[in-house]
């Protein structure tokens, strides 16, 4: 995390609420910084996926595929 440019006129956060479609203000921005993710962590999330998703798979030997995308 790292500090960004700070805001130079009033912002404020908010939460939407799209089930109640009720908004909420939580108070204004003093200050801003930028959050980077663990691009590892989510790659090897990403691997444990497919490998549970492959696992849970039915066999289908001898039976032909079809891409949808």
């Amino acid at each position: 995390m790292t500090a960004a440019t700070q805001p130079s006129f009033l912002q404020q956060a908010v939460h939407v609420d799209r089930s109640t479609k009720d908004l909420r203000v939580l108070g204004e921005v003093s200050r801003r910084f930028v959050v980077t993710p663990n691009i590892d962590s989510l790659l090897v999330a990403m691997v444990e996926a497919d490998e549970t998703a492959a696992a849970t798979k039915p066999e289908m030997d001898g039976l032909l595929s079809m891409d949808t995308t």
